[in-house]
């Protein structure tokens, strides 16, 4: 994981997850984070916002998408779609960049699908 994350300039230590997981590793390495994506039951997301650190909580199976106000909208709008086609799953998104990633997002899924698709 850290050598894919430094393949594509992001830190190394951007991705952090426990071999041997318990509630007080949890509960630290939550402590320890600048955003936490939690993902899972409702225990885990509850933990992560009473954590005191800012949070995304999400059911089992959703891709979890964050697209702040610097993220280059093209690229995330096509990440976004291919993570929701992939498996079919329902995708959570969670944005910063308002109207403008949504649009984005839209005429992406218009020109995946030959414009046939409604718009999202």
């Amino acid at each position: 994981m850290r050598a894919a994350c430094e393949q594509v300039g992001a830190p190394a230590d951007l991705v952090q997850s426990l071999p041997a997981p318990s509630l007080p590793k949890s509960q630290e390495l939550m402590r320890q984070a600048d955003l936490i994506v939690a993902t899972g039951g409702a225990g885990m997301v509850h933990a992560a916002y009473s954590s005191g650190t800012p949070a995304y909580g999400v059911g089992v199976g959703n891709a979890v998408h964050v697209v702040d106000e610097t993220a280059d909208l093209a690229d995330a709008a096509a990440a976004i779609l291919a993570a929701k086609t992939f498996d079919y799953a329902t995708s959570c998104l969670a944005d910063n960049a308002g109207d403008r990633a949504r649009r984005r997002l839209r005429r992406a899924s218009a020109a995946a699908d030959g414009g046939r698709r409604a718009p999202v």
